[in-house]
């Protein structure tokens, strides 16, 4: 977790270049308890260190325990300093964890098979809840990076995954116009932009009749370097389909 902080006038983008690591890290058995053993440690000697709060919140979040991560984070938030990456990408994270805090709710609910019952409907209420905060949440980290597409990304890739496809589409049209960012330091996932919002694109295209869209998405993937083959695969059935509707026509 650490960082090297310069001074503004010798800040630049490392293009290339490598760790040497020596046996240390996530190589250790007890990586996630020793992490936490030494953020606790820092964040008792600082306690309004946002990387810590970050990093730690992170790191419970990994090991599952959804509600230390959103209290730790919600601290890094009452920091307030809302132009930074990190600021971003912390919402970002706690948009996701209610996310997954949404969809524990969904599967108890499908276990229930439609049955009333007070476990029933506080598991309902709790989807509702988390779904809530994980969208609003998530379109807060947006509104304060538009020129990020991690947090409509997501969005729509749940939105799929849940066969909402006008929100889903919707969405990936929005990613669809955001380019790769040149100017970020944290973060930035080249796969999200070179393959992830094309993929999306392709798929939602396909139940909102935008066949055009969706074979342009898919011609687009088809002809970049390195596409994975599952999204080549699925690609391919995909283009399919879209040369056939726009055939009809």
């Amino acid at each position: 977790h650490e960082a090297w902080v310069l001074p503004e006038r010798f800040t630049y983008t490392l293009r290339e270049w490598y760790i040497d690591d020596l046996d240390d890290g996530k190589s250790k058995g007890d990586k996630h308890e020793r992490d936490i053993r030494l953020l606790e440690q820092d964040l008792a000697e600082k306690p309004d260190d946002g990387r810590t709060l970050f990093y730690l919140g992170n790191t419970y979040e990994v090991i599952g325990n959804s509600d230390k991560s959103l209290e730790l984070w919600n601290k890094r938030l009452e920091l307030k300093d809302e132009t930074t990456e990190e600021y971003w990408f912390t919402l970002y994270h706690m948009g996701r964890c209610y996310l997954k805090l949404a969809e524990k709710a969904r599967l108890k609910i499908n276990a229930y098979n439609s049955q009333e019952g007070s476990d029933l409907k506080e598991n309902k209420t709790l989807f509702e809840k988390y779904e809530g905060l994980a969208v609003t949440t998530l379109l807060k980290s947006y509104n304060l990076r538009p020129h990020r597409v991690e947090a409509l990304l997501y969005l729509a890739e749940y939105y799929i995954e849940h066969q909402n496809h006008a929100l889903a589409y919707m969405f990936a049209k929005v990613c669809d116009k955001i380019p790769m960012p040149t100017k970020e330091i944290l973060f930035v996932n080249e796969f999200m932009y070179k393959y992830g919002v094309k993929n999306n694109l392709s798929i939602t295209s396909i139940y909102n009749k935008k066949y055009e869209e969706g074979y342009n998405a898919c011609e687009d993937l088809l002809q970049m370097r390195n596409t994975p083959d599952t999204i080549c695969n699925d690609t391919l059935r995909n283009r399919t389909y879209y040369i056939d509707s726009l055939g009809s026509f």
